[in-house]
């Protein structure tokens, strides 16, 4: 096999499609990157037989059809190459190799390879036959937006009962949900001219791949979601993505509507996020927020057991309905880190967030300024719930 194609298209497939691969599998074949090459296009695709990635390239001089597993490495090495074409000329035989090189500079890559017909993958992804079930439209950057904004939450831990991401398209609105069994982040979008339905529950993986895809797409408008029992496809421009679904999610609603917010207080962004950088620096991995009845809000740490006041922060506004009897001021103890993707989970353009709190052992609420506290606040259109810390 000997091609000739762009290097951009190269490097941004294999870098997407090795994404996809399993390093540390007992199967060599899939630490590889998988090359199919058809009359005008080649299929880059990398798998761990769980999830599979895929990107469609358009060959500049096409040769004879075929097959190769290049090293993961090349991924990288992808990206080494000066812009410009790119030629890969694959050996075949006993002792097969692959010849990466530049051809206006003299710069190439070089390695033994395995035998293609190792890959232990079925074509299913590059042949789309049997689709899982009818593709569902839903526009590229509302569903990046909303998976932005949600996976900062999401739990890394595949054995863990929250583990994965809820993405949910119903009567025109869309939906993203994460957890990690500490905080809850929910984000909720109305699309107008998008009826279709589907709920998505997937590993925190495959939507960061999903994400990658998303992302390498801007320019595209729309993006195809087909969702089976078991499996799901999303296709974009040249990208497809099919992996393994999750049975289902943690039933979150009742717990939000049960509840309720008592002191709100409204901050600038900016400024609050000084705040916390100062606090930071005193090497804590617990900020303690002092709010005081009717005035203003101190960010501290907790170092050895001591707790340093860092910043002061004057709210914008301050709501008070509910307070306890005699008190004077609150500490409430919270992760910095788990607070900073809450409140960057919000929309860039909101320069004011709302903060709320009850109790310094009940949950913490972030949200924008102008969700209904007068009606039921989850169901806000974008909120983060977070649980704070034992001091």
């Amino acid at each position: 096999m000997d091609i000739i194609l762009p290097q951009v298209d190269l490097a941004r497939a294999m870098k997407f499609a090795h994404r996809a691969s399993d390093t540390k599998s007992p199967i060599p074949a899939l630490a590889c990157i998988h090359l199919r090459a058809s009359k005008e296009r080649l299929y880059v695709e990398g798998s761990d037989l769980y999830t599979t990635a895929g990107v469609y390239v358009d060959i500049e001089e096409p040769d004879e059809q075929g097959e190769a597993l290049l090293p993961g490495l090349f991924a990288d090495y992808s990206g080494m190459m000066p812009e410009g074409m790119v030629r890969l000329n694959v050996h075949g035989g006993a002792a097969p190799s692959v010849v990466m090189s530049s051809v206006a500079q003299k710069r190439r890559f070089s390695a033994q390879t395995i035998p293609a017909y190792d890959w232990p993958v079925d074509k299913m992804v590059a042949s789309k036959a049997a689709p899982v079930a009818p593709d569902v439209t839903v526009p590229t950057r509302a569903l990046l937006d909303a998976l932005l904004a949600t996976l900062p939450a999401a739990n890394d831990d595949e054995t863990s009962a929250t583990n994965g991401m809820l993405v949910d398209l119903k009567g025109g609105r869309l939906e993203a949900v994460s957890t990690d069994g500490h905080r809850v982040q929910v984000h909720r979008q109305d699309l107008a001219g998008y009826p279709g339905n589907f709920r998505l529950v997937t590993s925190k993986r495959n939507i960061r791949l999903l994400r990658r895809m998303l992302e390498d797409n801007a320019s595209n408008t729309d993006a195809s979601l087909a969702i089976g029992e078991t499996t799901f496809c999303a296709t974009l421009g040249n990208y497809v993505l099919m992996a393994r679904t999750l049975p289902d999610f943690v039933q979150f609603g009742q717990v939000l509507d049960a509840l309720e917010w008592g002191t709100r207080l409204t901050f600038k962004r900016e400024t609050f996020l000084a705040a916390l950088d100062a606090c930071s620096l005193e090497c804590s991995s617990e900020t303690v927020l002092e709010i005081q009845r009717g005035g203003a809000l101190k960010v501290g740490a907790k170092v050895l057991g001591k707790i340093t006041v860092v910043d002061e922060v004057t709210p914008e506004e301050a709501t008070e309905m509910k307070w306890p009897k005699g008190t004077v001021s609150l500490n409430l103890g919270i992760n910095p880190k788990y607070l900073r993707d809450a409140i960057g989970s919000l929309p860039e353009a909101d320069e004011d967030f709302v903060l709320c709190f009850t109790s310094p052992v009940e949950p913490i609420l972030v949200t924008r300024t102008n969700t209904d506290f007068a009606g039921r606040p989850a169901s806000a259109m974008h909120l983060a719930i977070v649980m704070p810390t034992k001091l």
